[in-house]
């Protein structure tokens, strides 16, 4: 195959696009800099880096926040890396077809990221979590109808897409909340997305050979479960930690940790 094949031109143009539109979303983060309530600097007494010590409190919720990212990001890049194979695969589209329902899925993705920079002021990080694992949830439904109609899944794409595009970033604002993320902090963070996004599509990679092409769902779906099932317990934990008197939304970086040692 060359340039000159229309086969190639029909495949690459949907997905350049779709890479264009992965390159506008961190304009997002770049936004959420300058207009989320309490993006200053810390003051001097935060600014000081004090390493990864916890209390017992501390580092349950923590590692809770840890096992959470994890999922967030094998959520993310499956359905992302995954989509158009399963496409291809399973519902016979041709690849011009699948690349351009990806296009659509990272527009959406793109748009939620860029929506989300101001939502998460009216609903702060901690009932935007919650609002996008509850439409991913219903995004996610859909995909076990297949049969019934193709236009389903360009549906579910497109609202999974705009579902899960603030996911990534929220969590981590909504752990600084928390614990107030030292660089120590913050990198075993990324790391644990790292971890989810190596080990997600290698285990992909096995379910295809031993379970189907529709693994891809189910994989989604356990991925959203885990999400969920974290989720709810990282806010009961803070809940019975700190008690009624205080709000879990509370968007400001330069307050007392919510959590204290």
């Amino acid at each position: 195959m060359t340039w000159d094949d229309p086969t190639v031109l029909k495949i690459a143009v949907p997905y350049a696009l779709s890479g264009g539109l992965v390159l506008t979303a961190s304009l997002s983060y770049c936004m959420m800099t300058v207009f989320l309530p309490g993006a200053k600097l810390k003051t001097k007494s935060y600014q000081k880096d004090h390493g990864i010590f916890f209390n017992k409190k501390q580092l349950v919720i923590f590692t809770l926040v840890l096992l959470l990212f994890l999922f967030v990001c094998v959520l993310e890049i499956n359905y992302t890396t995954f989509l158009s194979t399963f496409a291809v695969e399973y519902l016979q589209w041709d690849d011009q077809l699948a690349a351009t329902l990806t296009t659509v899925f990272m527009l959406t993705f793109t748009i939620g990221r860029f929506v989300g920079i101001f939502t998460i002021r009216l609903l702060g990080p901690a009932k935007l979590i919650g609002f996008s694992i509850a439409l991913s949830i219903l995004s996610m439904i859909p995909l076990y109808l297949l049969d019934y109609s193709d236009i389903i899944i360009w549906i579910s794409s497109g609202a999974l897409g705009f579902a899960i595009s603030t996911q990534y970033a929220t969590v981590l604002i909504w752990t600084d909340t928390i614990l107030h993320l030292s660089s120590n902090m913050a990198s075993l963070l990324i790391f644990s997305g790292s971890t989810g996004y190596t080990v997600g599509p290698f285990i992909q990679g096995i379910l295809f050979d031993t379970s189907g092409i529709f693994s891809f769902v189910y994989l989604c779906s356990v991925s959203l479960v885990f999400v969920f099932v974290l989720y709810g317990l990282i806010s009961v934990f803070i809940s019975q930690l700190q008690g009624i008197g205080h709000d879990p939304n509370n968007n400001s970086r330069d307050t007392e940790p919510l959590i204290k040692s």
